[in-house]
Protein backbone atom coordinates (compact mmCIF):
# COMPACT_ATOMS: atom_id res chain seq x y z
CA UNK A 1 0.00 0.00 0.00
CA UNK A 2 1.21 3.51 -0.81
CA UNK A 3 2.15 5.23 2.45
CA UNK A 4 0.04 8.27 1.59
CA UNK A 5 -3.09 6.08 1.29
CA UNK A 6 -2.45 4.19 4.51
CA UNK A 7 -4.84 4.58 7.43
CA UNK A 8 -3.96 4.59 11.11
CA UNK A 9 -6.07 3.47 14.06
CA UNK A 10 -7.19 6.10 16.57
CA UNK A 11 -6.39 4.94 20.09
CA UNK A 12 -9.48 5.24 22.30
CA UNK A 13 -7.26 6.60 25.10
CA UNK A 14 -7.28 9.92 23.20
CA UNK A 15 -10.68 10.73 24.69
CA UNK A 16 -9.24 10.52 28.21
CA UNK A 17 -6.18 12.51 27.21
CA UNK A 18 -8.26 15.25 25.58
CA UNK A 19 -10.19 15.56 28.83
CA UNK A 20 -6.90 15.97 30.70
CA UNK A 21 -5.86 18.62 28.18
CA UNK A 22 -9.23 20.33 28.73
CA UNK A 23 -10.08 20.01 25.04
CA UNK A 24 -13.62 19.06 24.04
CA UNK A 25 -13.42 16.23 21.48
CA UNK A 26 -16.06 17.86 19.30
CA UNK A 27 -14.11 21.13 19.25
CA UNK A 28 -11.01 19.30 18.06
CA UNK A 29 -12.87 17.35 15.39
CA UNK A 30 -14.48 20.53 14.06
CA UNK A 31 -11.17 22.38 14.05
CA UNK A 32 -9.50 19.48 12.19
CA UNK A 33 -12.44 19.03 9.79
CA UNK A 34 -12.84 15.41 10.87
CA UNK A 35 -16.07 13.39 11.27
CA UNK A 36 -17.82 14.44 14.47
CA UNK A 37 -18.60 10.80 15.26
CA UNK A 38 -14.95 9.71 14.95
CA UNK A 39 -14.51 8.63 18.58
CA UNK A 40 -17.80 6.73 18.61
CA UNK A 41 -16.90 4.64 15.56
CA UNK A 42 -16.13 0.97 16.15
CA UNK A 43 -12.67 1.12 14.59
CA UNK A 44 -11.85 4.78 13.93
CA UNK A 45 -8.98 5.47 11.54
CA UNK A 46 -7.24 8.50 10.06
CA UNK A 47 -5.51 8.98 6.73
CA UNK A 48 -2.07 10.62 6.69
CA UNK A 49 -3.62 14.01 5.90
CA UNK A 50 -6.26 13.58 8.62
CA UNK A 51 -3.61 12.50 11.14
CA UNK A 52 -1.73 15.72 10.55
CA UNK A 53 -4.97 17.76 10.59
CA UNK A 54 -5.67 16.21 14.01
CA UNK A 55 -2.33 17.46 15.36
CA UNK A 56 -2.65 20.89 13.76
CA UNK A 57 -6.11 21.15 15.30
CA UNK A 58 -4.57 20.50 18.71
CA UNK A 59 -1.92 23.12 18.04
CA UNK A 60 -4.63 25.68 17.26
CA UNK A 61 -6.85 24.87 20.25
CA UNK A 62 -3.88 24.74 22.64
CA UNK A 63 -1.98 27.70 21.21
CA UNK A 64 -1.75 29.17 24.72
CA UNK A 65 -0.04 25.97 25.94
CA UNK A 66 2.76 25.32 23.42
CA UNK A 67 4.32 22.65 25.66
CA UNK A 68 1.21 20.45 25.60
CA UNK A 69 3.14 17.69 23.73
CA UNK A 70 4.97 17.09 27.02
CA UNK A 71 1.72 16.00 28.64
CA UNK A 72 0.76 13.87 25.65
CA UNK A 73 4.07 11.96 25.68
CA UNK A 74 4.09 11.53 29.44
CA UNK A 75 0.59 10.06 29.37
CA UNK A 76 2.10 6.76 28.16
CA UNK A 77 2.35 4.29 31.05
CA UNK A 78 3.65 0.76 31.59
CA UNK A 79 0.07 -0.40 31.11
CA UNK A 80 -0.18 1.33 27.72
CA UNK A 81 -2.80 -0.42 25.62
CA UNK A 82 -1.06 -0.03 22.27
CA UNK A 83 0.64 -3.39 21.51
CA UNK A 84 3.63 -1.78 19.75
CA UNK A 85 4.25 0.56 22.69
CA UNK A 86 3.80 -2.31 25.13
CA UNK A 87 6.34 -4.36 23.17
CA UNK A 88 8.84 -1.50 23.44
CA UNK A 89 8.34 -1.14 27.18
CA UNK A 90 8.88 -4.90 27.60
CA UNK A 91 12.25 -4.78 25.80
CA UNK A 92 15.50 -5.59 27.59
CA UNK A 93 16.90 -2.08 27.15
CA UNK A 94 16.50 1.16 25.22
CA UNK A 95 18.50 -0.08 22.23
CA UNK A 96 16.07 -2.93 21.64
CA UNK A 97 13.05 -0.75 22.44
CA UNK A 98 14.02 1.90 19.88
CA UNK A 99 14.73 -0.74 17.22
CA UNK A 100 11.29 -2.23 17.82
CA UNK A 101 9.73 1.21 17.76
CA UNK A 102 11.38 1.94 14.42
CA UNK A 103 9.89 -1.27 13.04
CA UNK A 104 6.37 -0.69 14.38
CA UNK A 105 6.04 3.10 14.06
CA UNK A 106 4.97 3.24 10.39
CA UNK A 107 2.10 0.90 11.33
CA UNK A 108 0.68 3.20 14.01
CA UNK A 109 1.52 6.65 12.64
CA UNK A 110 2.83 8.38 9.50
CA UNK A 111 6.42 8.60 10.73
CA UNK A 112 9.76 7.06 9.89
CA UNK A 113 12.28 6.32 12.63
CA UNK A 114 15.95 5.58 12.05
CA UNK A 115 18.10 4.11 14.83
CA UNK A 116 21.88 4.28 14.75
CA UNK A 117 24.04 2.43 17.30
CA UNK A 118 27.75 3.01 17.81
CA UNK A 119 30.23 2.08 20.52
CA UNK A 120 29.61 5.40 22.27
CA UNK A 121 26.02 6.38 21.57
CA UNK A 122 22.57 5.52 20.30
CA UNK A 123 20.72 8.00 18.10
CA UNK A 124 17.10 7.95 16.99
CA UNK A 125 15.89 10.28 14.27
CA UNK A 126 12.36 10.85 13.01
CA UNK A 127 11.17 11.94 9.62
CA UNK A 128 8.37 11.82 7.08
CA UNK A 129 7.38 8.84 5.00
CA UNK A 130 8.07 9.24 1.24
CA UNK A 131 5.90 11.94 -0.34
CA UNK A 132 4.63 13.43 2.92
CA UNK A 133 4.53 17.06 3.94
CA UNK A 134 6.66 18.20 6.93
CA UNK A 135 5.60 16.95 10.35
CA UNK A 136 3.63 19.39 12.56
CA UNK A 137 5.94 20.99 15.18
CA UNK A 138 3.83 19.69 18.06
CA UNK A 139 4.13 16.12 16.74
CA UNK A 140 7.92 16.47 16.49
CA UNK A 141 8.00 17.80 20.07
CA UNK A 142 5.83 14.95 21.34
CA UNK A 143 7.98 12.27 19.68
CA UNK A 144 11.23 13.74 21.02
CA UNK A 145 9.69 13.83 24.49
CA UNK A 146 8.41 10.28 24.18
CA UNK A 147 11.87 8.85 23.42
CA UNK A 148 13.20 10.28 26.69
CA UNK A 149 10.05 9.41 28.62
CA UNK A 150 10.30 5.80 27.42
CA UNK A 151 13.89 5.54 28.69
CA UNK A 152 12.95 6.90 32.11
CA UNK A 153 9.69 5.00 32.43
CA UNK A 154 11.28 1.62 31.74
CA UNK A 155 14.53 2.07 33.68
CA UNK A 156 12.96 3.96 36.60
CA UNK A 157 15.91 6.33 36.30
CA UNK A 158 16.10 9.94 35.16
CA UNK A 159 18.04 9.24 31.98
CA UNK A 160 19.54 12.44 30.58
CA UNK A 161 20.20 12.29 26.83
CA UNK A 162 23.48 13.51 25.41
CA UNK A 163 21.65 15.71 22.93
CA UNK A 164 18.16 16.61 21.76
CA UNK A 165 17.99 18.38 18.44
CA UNK A 166 15.44 19.58 15.92
CA UNK A 167 15.43 21.07 12.46
CA UNK A 168 12.79 23.58 13.62
CA UNK A 169 12.29 25.91 16.56
CA UNK A 170 9.90 24.24 18.99
CA UNK A 171 7.39 26.43 20.85
CA UNK A 172 7.73 26.27 24.62
CA UNK A 173 11.40 25.30 24.36
CA UNK A 174 12.16 26.18 27.99
CA UNK A 175 9.72 23.62 29.34
CA UNK A 176 11.07 20.93 27.05
CA UNK A 177 14.65 21.72 28.05
CA UNK A 178 13.71 21.44 31.72
CA UNK A 179 12.27 18.00 31.01
CA UNK A 180 15.17 16.78 28.87
CA UNK A 181 17.88 18.13 31.18
CA UNK A 182 19.84 19.43 28.17
CA UNK A 183 19.38 22.39 25.82
CA UNK A 184 17.43 21.96 22.60
CA UNK A 185 19.77 22.49 19.68
CA UNK A 186 19.27 23.05 15.98
CA UNK A 187 20.48 20.11 13.92
CA UNK A 188 20.30 18.25 10.62
CA UNK A 189 17.56 15.93 11.89
CA UNK A 190 14.86 15.74 14.55
CA UNK A 191 16.06 13.28 17.14
CA UNK A 192 17.64 12.29 20.42
CA UNK A 193 21.10 10.95 21.16
CA UNK A 194 21.70 8.78 24.24
CA UNK A 195 24.98 7.54 25.64
CA UNK A 196 25.74 3.87 25.01
CA UNK A 197 25.58 3.24 28.76
CA UNK A 198 22.12 4.79 29.06
CA UNK A 199 20.86 2.88 26.04
CA UNK A 200 22.08 -0.40 27.54
CA UNK A 201 20.64 0.18 31.01
CA UNK A 202 18.33 -2.79 31.76
CA UNK A 203 14.62 -2.09 31.57
CA UNK A 204 12.87 -2.97 34.84
CA UNK A 205 9.67 -3.54 32.86
CA UNK A 206 11.09 -6.38 30.73
CA UNK A 207 10.10 -9.21 33.10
Amino acid sequence: MNAINQKFAVDKSWQVLLNDLEVAPQDLLRQAHLPLDLFSQTDPTLTVAEYFDFWRGLETLLSDDPAFPLRVAQSVTVEAFSPPIFACICSDNLNLALQRLAQYKPLIGPLRLDVSLTEHQTAIALGELPGQSPLPPSLVAMELTFFVHLARLATRDRIIPLKVQSTISLPGANEFEAFFGVPLTKGAFDGVIFSAAAAQTPFLTSN
